[in-house]
């Protein structure tokens, strides 16, 4: 779970890398569209017409056709052509709303481009007193000056004001159709293919954090997304120009292309883990058990080939069946050395028997019984001579100090000495 979800944030913030390249890129070619197509317009002659002291009605009336043309094409919320001494000669709205004055702040524009003689364009907070609901507090435009040439030089500027609002947004990425919203001075202005106003309503995120450039933000509506935001600035903007700012929303752990990836390198990790455990499982077999499997059986082929003198020929069977023939072999060789013991003693005792037998009992009992009780002083003595897994004395021999006995008493009739003296 930790896997997939770091692997999700991390595609998402390259993709959002890789599509706020892109709508820069769109935002760079629009207004630069926007530029060449005011350029067009400042090349009409009838727009230095309208610049000289008395310009016929049917001249003005041209121009206000051909200015609001462009200001439908291009969303602009005024077309306006200024003179030097900053006069609004001509100007349409996308609204009923007119004002013959300009605010500061384009007046200032204004001035700038008369002096440089270029175009110049600044974002600049907007001053218009519509009352209608599309009116938006804190709403922002770019503007853009363009001089008027004539023959002397700059006489006058087209002003163009152009409002960000989500008509901008949206025509920013009509190609690539990705989410994004667009801030100025903290707040958003516009957006497309997304709707997170209700979360900075409820206070889940501010504007000020998702306006924040390079900080990525995980928002939470009815999905995850997750937001980058970077600055943004054309070669025709003024230095003390605020930079707008692009944030691009990406949707997190949702089912796409790089859910696909995700279950490849899911299943090419458990492989990879699956094929690691089996190798360590191997060594851990081999140390622990194998190796000393095959010691234990080398140290029983060679007891096995020193106690029976076999020579133990290795076969091609596992550890286990060499091991338990070994141990076999070597019970085999302790049964049969067994036996031969067991013979021997038994060929041992055989002739013991057949010794006592042809020993002369009767002297050797009366000297052992006379010497015993001559030791201990005892007053009287008898030996019990028992033969080999008998019940009876095979013999018995008596001694008392008024006489020497020594004399055999028959306890047995059977006995093979008796039989033997017969």
């Amino acid at each position: 779970m930790v896997l997939s979800r770091f692997y999700f944030e991390r595609q998402a913030r390259n993709d959002a890398q890789i599509h706020l390249s892109s709508i820069k890129q769109a935002y760079q070619l629009d207004t630069g569209a926007l530029i060449h197509e005011l350029n067009q317009v400042t090349a009409n002659n009838n727009i230095t017409s309208t610049l000289s002291q008395q310009p016929a009605p049917s001249t003005v009336d041209s121009v206000r056709g051909m200015l609001m043309t462009e200001c439908i094409r291009y969303h602009l919320s005024m077309l306006a052509i200024v003179s030097q001494d900053r006069h609004i000669l001509v100007q349409v709205t996308s609204t009923n709303a007119t004002n013959n004055s300009l605010s500061t702040d384009a007046a200032s524009l204004a001035e700038t481009a008369l002096r440089k003689g270029q175009v110049v364009s600044s974002l600049q907070q907007s001053t218009s007193s519509d009352p209608s609901p599309s009116s938006i507090e804190n709403q922002w435009q770019l503007n853009i000056a363009d001089p008027i040439q004539n023959t002397s030089g700059p006489a006058g500027v087209l002003l163009a004001m152009q409002p960000i609002d989500n008509y901008f947004a949206q025509e920013l990425t009509q190609q690539t159709g990705e989410n994004v919203v667009l801030c100025l001075a903290g707040h958003i202005q516009g957006m497309a293919g997304i709707m997170i106003k209700g979360l900075t309503a409820d206070q889940q995120l501010s504007e000020q954090q998702i306006c924040s450039p390079g900080t990525p933000n995980v928002l939470h509506t009815s999905g995850y997304y997750l937001t980058l935001a970077d600055n943004i600035r054309i070669n025709e903007q003024a230095a003390n120009s605020l930079q707008l700012v692009i944030v691009d929303v990406e949707p997190l752990y949702a089912l796409n292309s790089h859910s696909t990836r995700l279950l490849l390198i899911l299943i090419g990790t458990g492989l990879a883990v699956f094929a690691l455990g089996v190798i360590i499982y191997t060594l851990l077999t081999n140390v622990l058990f194998i190796n000393p499997l095959r010691r234990l059986q080398a140290y029983v082929q060679a007891l096995v080939a020193s106690n029976a003198g076999i020579q133990v020929v290795p076969t091609n069977t596992d550890e286990v069946k060499m091991l338990a023939r070994s141990f076999n072999l070597l019970s085999e060789s302790l049964d049969s050395e067994s036996h031969a013991l067991t013979e021997q003693m038994r060929n041992l005792l055989i002739m013991s028997d057949t010794l006592i037998s042809t020993l002369n009992l009767e002297h050797l009992l009366g000297e052992i019984v006379t010497r015993l009780g001559r030791i201990m002083h005892a007053q009287h003595v008898s030996l019990l001579l028992y033969g080999r897994e008998m019940l009876s004395p095979w013999a018995v021999a008596q001694w008392s100090d008024q006489q020497v006995i020594d004399s055999y008493v028959l306890s047995n009739p059977s006995s093979p000495y008796l039989s033997q003296q017969q």
